[in-house]
């Protein structure tokens, strides 16, 4: 039985390789963080109402582009 997902964005790669998903409309900077570099209360009420209003939610990643996903994140991570 597979487990669920944690919300660890810190390894955020990790988990779109791993469940298939990937987060739509992340609204704050570069890219997905850990909640906790999020150090504002605008920023934390902005990210709330995209997640309320659907703006950012997950999606499921077609098969091609989660086959591409994981060999882009296997080969980052072996070794040279």
């Amino acid at each position: 039985m597979q487990s669920q997902p944690s919300m660890k964005y810190a390894d955020y790669d990790a988990l779109v390789v791993e469940w298939g998903v990937e987060l739509i409309g992340w609204m704050e900077g570069a890219g997905v963080c850990p909640i906790k570099r999020i150090n504002t209360a605008p920023q934390l009420q902005h990210l709330l109402a995209a997640l309320n209003n659907g703006a950012c939610h997950w999606e499921q990643l077609p098969e091609d582009e989660w086959s591409k996903r994981k060999a882009a994140y296997k080969h980052a991570w072996m070794p040279v």
